[in-house]
């Protein structure tokens, strides 16, 4: 029996990870899995009931310290009770108990915990000792994983560096892609949209820089008359969203800069391939669907230089560092006037986008969890 831990999967990568693992699961182990969910998102996985088995712990669903507690004092027997071989966690955390003859798996999707520069963009309280919380947890769980999959090279090389022993064993399994974000959608620009915009998705976060976009975006009106408007779609965490919106006031940007709730996730090609530049500005990502489905869209993507970016995205972007600006403005100015130089690094990204595909991410990953001996290292 296989045992997924999916507490942490409640928005974003990790739960699209975990949906498209599910989604093709092999027929061989149809009945023989076993998915753990939080309260608020456990209808989710309705779609797969007769491929698996689905629990909801009330305790685990409370708060992180609650999921802990559960996970290293009231999992284990549960494991024994459903006769676990793999357990397998979506999160990167693994209980600190190691029962003999289950194999501990752990996937590792947020590089946040370990990125010390990126923490203190937070203001002191909660979310930086969450952070230093999770960092510890973390470690403890890379020292007594049997297994840590990874999904770049430089998510395994920054983390491992954290560890004071050498992993048990590891594998890089990056993600894949849905296709129709690839297909050009039939319908055209989504209703209330400007003429031209430029776009940026993400949720609205410290470490995904949309401050300093706005500043690069204030310095190119300053260069050019933009007709084109700047458009933010994503979650916000409140502190960010607040210093955003005063940047905005600030700089009488009210009309050319527009912020939008989320939409359905089946829209978003829309927005991808009606808008005339996407934008990637984050300076700290495990992986980043976000940034495969940009590249998918056919138009230009403007990429942050930090890694793993460049990892995954390699030639098929133009990248600007996100706190500075100016190299940003640059870009702009240099291609958004350029009709030819713009399809050309349109058609790159589209090219790029085709080396993704969640079959293979679900092959691999599938193939690791159902051995039942440490043959990875």
């Amino acid at each position: 029996m296989i045992f997924i831990n999916a507490l942490s999967a409640l928005r974003g990568g990790g739960q699209t990870y975990l949906l498209h693992l599910l989604k093709r699961i092999p027929e061989h182990l149809y009945g023989k899995v076993i998915v753990l969910a939080h309260q608020k998102n456990q209808h989710i996985f309705s779609p797969y009931k007769d491929q698996i088995q689905i629990l909801v712990s009330d305790i685990a669903s409370r708060s992180l310290f609650h999921r802990v507690f559960f996970e290293n004092i009231l999992l284990e027997q549960i494991l024994i009770e459903n006769k676990v071989k793999v357990f397998f966690s979506v999160s990167g955390l693994v209980p600190k108990w190691k029962l003999k003859g289950i194999r501990l798996v752990s996937v590792f999707q947020n590089q946040l915990p370990f990125a010390p520069t990126e923490r203190k963009r937070y203001p002191y309280g909660f979310m930086r000792f969450k952070l230093l919380f999770l960092k510890f947890l973390q470690i403890q769980s890379l020292k007594n994983s049997d297994l840590c999959i990874f999904l770049t090279e430089y998510s395994r090389k920054t983390i491992i560096a954290h560890v004071s022993k050498p992993l048990k064993g590891s594998i890089v399994i990056g993600h894949g892609l849905n296709q129709w974000f690839r297909d050009q959608p039939s319908e055209g620009k989504p209703e209330g949209l400007p003429e031209e915009y430029v776009l940026y998705v993400s949720n609205l976060d410290v470490y995904k820089a949309q401050l300093e976009v706005i500043q690069a975006w204030n310095n190119l009106r300053k260069k050019r008359e933009t007709r084109e408007k700047l458009i933010f779609l994503g979650p916000e965490e409140a502190y960010y969203g607040n210093k955003i919106r005063t940047e905005i006031k600030k700089l009488g940007l009210e009309k050319e800069v527009l912020i939008l709730k989320s939409v359905a996730y089946v829209e978003m090609p829309r927005y991808y391939h009606n808008a005339k530049i996407n934008i990637f500005a984050s300076s700290c990502e495990t992986f980043g669907i976000i940034l495969l489905e940009k590249l998918a869209g056919g138009k230009p993507v403007f990429c942050s230089n930090f890694e793993p970016c460049p990892e995954i995205a390699k030639d098929s972007v133009e990248y600007f560092n996100p706190y500075q600006p100016e190299t940003l403005t640059d870009l702009f100015l240099k291609y958004i006037d350029d009709k030819e130089a713009m399809s050309r690094l349109g058609e790159k990204a589209s090219r790029h986008a085709l080396n993704f595909d969640w079959a293979d991410t679900a092959t691999q990953t599938w193939k690791v969890l159902d051995i039942q001996t440490d043959q990875l290292v």
